[in-house]
């Protein structure tokens, strides 16, 4: 009895949708009775890969992969099945190649043809005569009643009582309508999303056994176990073959799902094409701002008429060179990182962290002194042959490594690249002070109006990365990631 109880409260208490999803799944699982073949198909690609494999290393290690004793077997059709296919295959091409040849030729013949060109011009004109038709159907019924409803139309009077704030009939039902059934079911939609994210093994099994069902994990396995007979054997006509196979596979998928989900795909494919079309035009003129800024001289001036932009393309200016100058700084970094690969530069950013926390660097030019008095120990120390006690010092924490723990007795200090030779305190000096421009957390930008700064910047403990793609930022964010520039 106690058992029961316990039983019952945890169905009351735990989440419905477990057990919704549950019924979901089983609903998949079910699904599959509809695609009998999906597995036979997966173990036949399976097997395919497997005598690909083993054609591919022949091949390597011999001078004659066709004397594999295992025949490859991805020019095969498909052949296991627990029972005939429901789905009508897609029959875009002939089965091979030989066929192709044939029917492309005869198609080519009766293409240009006196006969094929005058069919062509009498289904056109037939079209037109149909088009022709309803736009004069359509002419004739709005002509009347756009005459009639300009007729009929009486300008309003001020008597007329005139009822404001109040809804009409039809749109009182459909608000009724709205919030009591729409709303609620939009927002259990969303809940239940939320729910899948917070519960991803759910959603990846659905989608396991659709890509199992329609094919898709098969032609990935197919893809490969052709990819490796093709780069030994390359056999190109098995291109062809391979095409055939693919059409097969999609089969599936292509019968099964309606047209409006192909039209909703379709859709959203190209959206998205057209979104990183106009990123990239976008990015176009960003590269074009900073090819007109280094072009110019230090000082430029704008100037124009009232209204053409001036403070449009200035404020775009300006954002342009922010992220030009953050980018230069990291290039600098970069490079002095591989003239001394074996310096430990992570020691160095935390104390260029530690000063700018202090408030002790303030400027390129603090970190400029910093790095003169570095340099001036160093050679104090060295003329005074002080570096063992120094050594002491640092050893028992009462004194700063100079050189941030770096083993000047088995690496090199400087760096000779046949042009000019820099030492390491001309690397640490421009590391820090390129450092200092790359991670200070405020806008570079000094302005007499306000200009807003989109970057997000990465920071775990290691080196920061700055997200300066300020096109594709998402609105609502936009508080917890902009800033302003000074003023």
């Amino acid at each position: 009895m106690k058992k029961k109880i316990v039983t019952a409260w945890l169905l009351v208490n735990s989440d419905y949708r477990y057990y919704i999803s549950i019924a979901i799944t089983l609903f998949f699982v079910g699904c599959g009775f509809m695609f009998p073949n999906a597995i036979p198909r997966l173990a036949e690609a399976i097997r395919d890969f497997g005598t690909s494999c083993c054609y591919y290393f022949f091949g390597l290690f011999s001078e004659n992969p066709a004397a594999c004793p295992i025949e490859p077997t991805v020019l095969n059709y498909q052949a296991w099945e627990f029972t005939e296919s429901p789905w009508e295959p897609l029959r875009l091409f002939p089965w091979t190649w030989e066929e192709f040849k044939v029917l492309w030729g005869e198609y080519c013949s009766l293409l240009a043809t006196w006969e094929n060109l005058e069919n062509y011009w009498w289904s056109l004109s037939s079209l037109l005569e149909i088009i022709s038709k309803v736009l004069i159907i359509a002419l004739t019924i709005y002509i009347p009643y756009f005459v009639i409803s300009k007729l009929k139309k009486k300008p309003q009077s001020d008597s007329e009582d005139l009822r404001i704030n109040e809804d009409s009939k039809p749109l009182a039902l459909f608000k009724k309508f709205q919030f009591g059934v729409i709303y609620p079911v939009v927002d259990w939609i969303k809940g239940y999303i939320e729910f899948l994210r917070e519960n991803p093994r759910i959603y990846k099994t659905w989608l396991f056994l659709w890509c199992l069902y329609f094919n898709v994990i098969s032609i990935g396995v197919a893809f490969i176990a052709d990819y490796l007979y093709f780069i030994v054997g390359f056999d190109v006509l098995s291109i062809y073959t391979q095409v055939i196979k693919l059409l097969l596979d999609l089969s599936p998928m292509v019968r099964f799902l309606p047209g409006i989900v192909w039209f909703i795909a379709a859709f959203f494919v190209l959206n998205y094409l057209a979104k990183e079309a106009g990123y990239k035009n976008l990015e176009h003129c960003e590269r074009c701002n900073r090819g007109f800024l280094n072009e110019r001289g230090v000082v430029t001036v704008i100037y124009g008429n009232m209204g053409t932009g001036k403070t449009r393309m200035l404020t775009s200016l300006a954002l342009s060179a922010e992220k030009q100058l953050r980018d230069q700084a990291l290039e600098i970094l970069l490079e002095t990182d591989m003239k001394f690969p074996n310096f430990p530069w992570v020691n160095l950013r935390n104390e260029v962290k530690r000063k700018m926390e202090n408030h002790e660097f303030v400027d390129v030019f603090s970190i400029r002194r910093w790095a003169r008095s570095l340099r001036s120990n160093c050679n104090y120390l060295t003329a005074n042959k002080l570096w063992a006690w120094f050594a002491w010092k640092i050893r028992a924490g009462k004194a700063r490594d100079p050189l941030f723990e770096y083993d000047v007795m088995h690496y090199r200090t400087t760096y000779n690249d046949n042009l000019t030779v820099t030492d390491i305190f001309d690397a640490i000096n421009d590391y820090a002070q390129a450092y200092f421009v790359y991670s200070i957390q405020t806008s570079l930008i000094l302005s007499n109006y306000s200009i807003r700064v989109d970057y997000d910047v990465t920071d775990n403990g290691h080196f920061p990365l700055y997200n300066d793609d300020f096109f594709r930022r998402k609105p609502e964010y936009q508080s917890m990631y902009s800033k302003y520039c000074h003023i």
